[in-house]
């Protein structure tokens, strides 16, 4: 700190060059090494023991690098170095001992027995010397040109240094200045700890956001700010043990009532800093307010749930749905036969009794299928060719929508994917199943790759996969950067209804469903896990030769009633069922003709037979089901009556499907006198006599 004595007038001169000298903060400061590497170098140069870089005040010159001697700081008055910034030139002393100047100084005449001395002034911009760059030895020598040269360019270095650290000191008051600025702009507040772990630090924000003035928290450690009655008391404790082992630590969130009495959530982090010698100062962070955020998690939470619920019914309607239409199946032949045994039998009958309980039983099995079949909302299964990079694409945005912002979704399609024929609802609930469980896999957030691929499994790649036979697959990879599957219980997660999650959290039935899909469209499912890294799911499906299918589309018919009259064509591949439908049907005084499926029915339609209404199962063998069955025969006969018969439920058809206005649905199982009321319903009044 330079020190001005107001009494004494300087000269303007001089006052500018203190100036100068205090605007680069450098007395008093301690030893720095690009000045001590300048005076060493320079030792080591001239061949000198002493080497200084001095400041000259306006009563002392201070010593800021010493090398060779252990020095402070002098008298001005009679200084070597004093007399080199007067000079504004190098001063050389070959001997001080006989020059009149310097024969009375201190170094000379005391134990220091200094006899040589060359220094150069250390000038700033606007040619103020400073200080100098000086050396002292006790023998009497000279400096040549070259030395001296050194000598200057040195002090040259010098005054450069001296500019880079003024420099640098302004670009860390600025950026104290940057920080602070940033620190009451920003969403977020910093805060500080000294090494009693008291706080120390607020910015300005903290009293913004979380409503408390910093005095209020100011010299209190953690455990005296109010939080722990907001906090789990198991991270409480964790926190706590980390600040005391000064570890870093993050996500500390704890909730607190603003003042106005609202609940809010915080997070905060924190590092700890250590001085230059490995002491422990304290901590520097940062706190948070995630109050949004745990209400938009606790939202989507809900939705989760929710969501389980959903898939939860779909996958029930999934698995009963086949085995419910077969079952109706059945109970349709059980219920027809009954009605007509029951027809037949007289009134007094003692077997009416046990018949009709037998009926009321099927009724009821009729029932219990409905219900199963209103968990299965589509259509019976219909593999199409489809092209899996479409697929992909057309739910890749959906499923961005779907795990949120914390987990990106990456697809790598190949080139020329081949075809294969699967059922592509399906496979899009398979992978909004694998999706989900992703996600649940990756609740701080991750990346859900998806790629697809040509694959030709040779014998030795297909024995790695249970059951698998060599060929050309198309492969569908999804992976995802989660927790991962335990290796001890891999084996079993396609095995229906088993979880690794908390009871509530998941049926079970999500991976056993992907399984259950990809074998039966003729393909192999293999799994890869890594606790920590995340888990792989491959899909092979075969390749298939054929052209792309068209879109299909969902079908729905309205009922309606119907009577007895015409001649009537039944389409019905089951031949107990068939049987069943041509003793009923006739027994309501139509014409019947009957054939198993629709190639055989067209010919028919294509002779001269007398047909007034067509009456099919919806799935047919040999390639044709009723819907085509249906459009063919118009074709023929146009004006003919149709009624679809089928084992699903009639929604199963589809919302927005393609049965046609004059087409009608009749379900499975059906009773004889619905039959009835349907046929004559539909054909009317009068004879349409369709030949």
């Amino acid at each position: 700190m330079l020190v001005h004595d107001p009494e004494q007038s300087l000269p303007a001169d001089e006052v500018e060059r203190l100036a100068a000298l205090e605007s680069y903060a450098i007395v008093g400061t301690k030893p720095e090494e690009p000045f001590d590497r300048i005076t060493r170098i320079l030792s080591s140069l001239l061949d000198v023991p002493v080497a200084f870089v001095t400041f000259i005040e306006r009563e002392r010159i201070w010593f800021k690098s010493t090398f060779g001697a252990d020095v402070n700081e002098c008298e001005r008055n009679g200084a070597f170095c004093a007399k080199t910034i007067e000079l504004n030139a190098p001063l050389i002393v070959p001997d001080a001992t006989l020059d009149p100047r310097f024969d009375k100084n201190p170094f000379v005449v005391g134990p220091s027995g200094v006899r040589f001395y060359a220094g150069a002034p250390l000038r700033a911009q606007g040619g103020l010397n400073l200080g100098t760059l000086c050396v002292f030895d006790v023998r009497p020598r000279e400096l040549n040109s070259e030395q001296l040269r050194l000598l200057e360019d040195l002090a040259d270095l010098v005054v450069d240094e001296l500019e880079l650290r003024r420099a640098t000191q302004a670009a860390l008051s600025e950026g104290e200045r940057r920080f602070r600025d940033f620190a009451n702009a920003t969403s977020d507040w910093f805060w500080e700890m000294d090494q009693n772990l008291a706080f120390c630090y607020f910015s300005e924000r903290m009293t913004e956001v979380v409503g408390i003035e910093v005095e209020q928290v100011l010299g209190k450690r953690r455990e005296e700010t109010g939080i722990e009655g907001h906090v789990d008391p198991e991270i409480y404790r964790k926190h706590l043990e980390d600040l005391a082992a000064h570890r870093p630590f993050r996500n500390f969130v704890h909730a607190r009532p603003r003042p106005n009495g609202d609940k809010a959530w915080f997070s905060i982090s924190g590092v700890p800093y250590f001085d230059d010698l490995g002491n422990f100062k304290g901590y520097r962070g940062t706190g948070t307010d995630i109050t949004k955020r745990v209400k938009a998690e606790e939202s989507l939470r809900r939705a989760d749930e929710q969501m389980r619920q959903a898939q939860r019914m779909e996958a029930v309607g999934q698995l009963t749905g086949g085995i419910a239409h077969d079952f109706n199946n059945l109970l349709g032949v059980i219920i027809g036969n009954l009605e007509i045994v029951i027809g037949d039998l007289e009134d007094s009958d003692e077997q009416q009794e046990l018949l009709d309980a037998a009926l009321r039983a099927a009724l009821r099995g009729v029932d219990m299928t409905n219900r199963l079949l209103a968990f299965s909302r589509r259509q019976a299964l219909k593999p199409e060719v489809c092209d899996l990079n479409q697929l992909v694409t057309g739910m890749t945005e959906m499923l961005r929508r779907l795990l949120g912002e914390t987990v990106s979704v990456d697809t790598t399609l190949a080139e020329d994917l081949r075809h294969t024929e699967i059922d592509p609802a399906q496979l899009e609930s398979a992978l909004l199943n694998l999706a989900v469980n992703a996600r649940q896999a990756m609740p701080d957030g991750g990346q859900l790759s998806i790629a697809t691929a040509n694959l030709d499994l040779g014998p030795a790649d297909a024995r790695s996969l249970q059951d698998a036979r060599p060929g050309s697959y198309v492969l569908l990879k999804v992976a995802d950067s989660g927790t991962g599957i335990p290796s001890e219980i891999l084996d079993r997660v396609f095995e229906p209804f088993f979880t690794t999650k908390d009871v509530g959290e998941g049926s079970g039935l999500g991976l056993s469903m992907v399984h259950g899909f990809v074998t039966q469209s003729g393909g192999y499912v293999a799994i890869d896990s890594t606790v920590g890294v995340g888990t792989t799911l491959k899909l092979y499906f075969p390749k298939s030769d054929a052209p792309l299918s068209a879109d299909s589309s969902k079908r729905r018919a309205k009922s309606q009633k119907a009577k007895a009259g015409e001649t009537i064509l039944i389409v019905e591949d089951d031949p107990e069922l068939r049987k069943l439908a041509v003793r009923t049907i006739g027994g309501l005084g139509y014409n019947v003709l009957d054939v198993p499926d629709g190639p055989t029915a067209l010919r028919l339609l294509a002779s001269d037979a007398t047909v007034d209404l067509l009456f099919s199962d919806v799935v047919l063998p040999q390639g044709m089901n009723g819907t085509e069955l249906a459009e063919r025969a118009l074709a023929l006969r146009p004006g003919l009556k149709v009624i679809f018969t089928s084992g699903y439920a009639e929604n199963a058809i589809g919302e927005n499907g393609g049965l046609r206005r004059e087409f009608e649905l009749l379900p499975k199982p059906y009773r004889r006198a619905h039959l009835a009321e349907r046929l004559r319903h539909v054909l009317g009044p009068k004879k349409a006599n369709h030949r």
